[in-house]
């Protein structure tokens, strides 16, 4: 908002959303724009009706507007991940839920996909999945849907379109998430080993779960889950990972194969070589991200 708004163009810039809103316009500044719509202290103290007030101010204002009451949190409430075993991480926000690869080193896998609605898995290994609990889970839950690569769906039963292949460059809507697919292949482990396939999440355009990959993603995000430990990781790749993502913040995933010690060696390496602190969570432990 420029120094030069008056009360009636601050009016006319949340007035009320009309037929002629574009289409294009985002669920959460429709909510801000619409919550808007009534009686407000303008900046001359005097309440009035915002819909009835004059002014210039043009669309791109009114979103602008809306978006610094989205960011103050007035409209959108925070995301919350929990970190599980491994890969396993569950995010919610708004009451519902969304579980990322409850895979068979996860003790309790079951309960959290028994509790959610989405599930993402980012490719086959088990580490990162278990048919046997997307199966029974599937037949249990009608609501459940489940995104994977197609080898995953290969392995599940439920053949009524609530499991979806999918594969770099989709976008979807899960449990109100809104997700990207990037990346393709798994981290190679070794040269006489084939290529396998792995895609990468990116929850809300913040969270990026990028399965056994170091993929960077061409999207800025605000937190890289980083993988540490397993056959293909490597320090010093995990280093440059983080340096090309350039996230705000970092959290240790996929650390089940390291001790304590282990641990505390890849945060302290990884934090002073990439200048961003890695963040490692104890298993159940949730953050507002």
């Amino acid at each position: 908002m420029t120094d030069a708004a008056q009360p009636g163009e601050l009016g006319n810039a949340l007035r009320p959303l009309t037929n002629q809103e574009p289409e294009s316009l985002d669920q959460s500044s429709r909510q801000a724009l619409t919550l808007l719509d009534y009686p407000h202290h303008i900046s001359d103290g005097a309440p009035e009706p915002v819909g009835g007030l004059e002014g210039e101010f043009a669309h791109a204002e009114r979103i602008q507007v809306a978006c610094v009451f989205i960011q103050l949190g007035c409209i959108v409430r925070d995301m919350e991940l929990t970190k599980h075993t491994h890969a396993t991480v569950a995010l919610e926000k708004d009451g519902a839920s969304l579980v990322i690869d409850p895979g068979a080193y996860t003790p309790n896998s079951a309960e959290l996909v028994a509790g959610t609605s989405a599930v993402l898995v980012t490719h086959d290994h088990p580490d990162h999945f278990d048919a046997g609990i997307l199966n029974a889970a599937l037949a249990a839950q009608p609501e459940l849907r489940v995104w994977a690569p197609a080898s995953v769906v290969d392995a599940l039963d439920s053949g009524d379109g609530r499991v979806v292949a999918v594969s770099a460059g989709d976008s979807f809507t899960a449990a109100g998430f809104e997700i990207t697919t990037v990346g393709e292949h798994h981290a190679p482990i070794h040269q006489d080993l084939p290529p396998m396939d792995n895609v990468g999440f990116i929850v809300d355009g913040s969270v990026y779960h990028p399965g056994d990959s170091y993929f960077v993603p061409e999207a800025d995000v605000d937190i890289l889950l980083l993988p540490t430990s397993g056959p293909w990781a490597k320090l010093g790749e995990g280093v440059d990972f983080v340096r090309a993502v350039a996230p705000s913040r970092t959290i240790q995933i996929h650390d089940l194969m390291l001790s304590d010690a282990g641990r505390g060696l890849f945060t302290q390496t990884i934090s002073g070589l990439s200048g961003i602190p890695l963040e490692t969570l104890e298993l159940g432990q949730t953050v507002t991200v």
